[in-house]
């Protein structure tokens, strides 16, 4: 049906709004102003099988469009989104926990009354920085990630594997902590979670610039890069819960998470530029520096809180 490139662009704009209101962000939101204090083992839950999305989808595809077309994959993704996903988001939203009945409407506060002291506040912006950096260095890497790789003289079977393992990775880091919380009935503090993987980030690149190409140091930087960003999508809302608050906490989590957006879009065109200028290790070593730079701005944020919490209205 799509015959002219505005047709193309308008299409992607319209599947694009539909993913904002169906991915982590609201997805988040929604558990967090639900559920509150205890958000963060749903959020855990809902990342581990969320991570094989992937995993599932894409040999799927590729499986329907080698036996039939594009089209057929294409309509099946569709009938699978409309009467399997689509159910299930109504169900799972109707399902309201004994907790959600003691929310007030009182602490409900206008928009306005929440964005001049989000913009106001030390803490949003050290979030925003924060949350840029953890995605501008995930973003740096997966898009070089095979000249990167094949940069450190492995072959180009073996730059494929290690770069398929970084996915998985992200899942077992979140298992881990799943497992680590449940089974040792203990909540680990996500500032610690956070600072954790900021340092993990940070050492992973620097480890490959200085391993050259030592497999195990690539096997230590595939752990190290995967793992942390794996934990990065359950860092993001239930921080962002603990410094902001969680009054109008879609609002917030959506202008803090700018940060996020924008570290992603502009990764891949900084890391190109940079890898053509120079080489991947000036790419490895401006990771790294963001990183270690978020890792500051995380400290910074965390004493800037406690001394002057970020407050909107009344907490429940």
């Amino acid at each position: 049906m799509v015959t002219m490139l505005w047709q193309f662009y308008l299409v992607w704009l319209l599947i694009g709004c539909c993913l904002a209101g169906c991915l982590y962000d609201p997805c988040f939101s929604y558990l967090t102003r639900t559920f509150q204090a205890d958000a963060k083992n749903s959020i855990i839950m809902i990342t581990l099988i969320a991570g094989f999305a992937s995993t599932v989808s894409y040999p799927l595809c590729t499986l329907i469009t080698d036996l039939y077309n594009w089209k057929i994959t294409v309509y099946l993704l569709t009938v699978i989104l409309c009467f399997i996903a689509a159910p299930l988001f109504w169900y799972g939203t109707s399902i309201q926990p004994a907790s959600s009945q003691s929310l007030d409407k009182d602490s409900k506060i206008s928009v306005m009354k929440t964005i001049k002291p989000a913009l106001s506040s030390p803490v949003f912006w050290g979030l925003l920085t924060i949350f840029a950096a953890f995605s501008s260095n995930q973003g740096m890497i997966i898009s070089q990630i095979f000249p990167l790789l094949e940069s450190r003289e492995i072959s180009p079977g073996t730059t494929v594997l290690f770069a398929s393992c970084i996915g998985p990775m992200q899942v077992i880091a979140r298992l881990i902590l799943f497992a680590t919380e449940s089974f040792g009935n203990k909540d680990i503090p996500i500032m610690a979670v956070c600072l954790t993987s900021l340092v993990c980030l940070c050492l992973s690149s620097l480890a490959l610039v200085w391993g050259g190409t030592s497999l195990i140091i690539i096997v230590i930087f595939v752990i190290f890069q995967g793992g942390p960003y794996g934990l990065f999508s359950i860092v993001r809302p239930v921080i962002t819960a603990e410094m902001l608050g969680r009054v109008n906490f879609g609002l917030l989590s959506s202008m803090v998470g700018i940060g996020s957006v924008w570290g992603a879009a502009l990764a891949p065109g900084i890391a190109g530029s940079i890898a053509d200028r120079w080489n991947y290790d000036a790419v490895l070593i401006t990771t790294s520096s963001i990183t270690a730079a978020g890792l500051i701005v995380l400290m910074v944020t965390s004493r800037l809180q406690k001394s002057n919490p970020f407050n909107i209205g009344p907490m429940k």
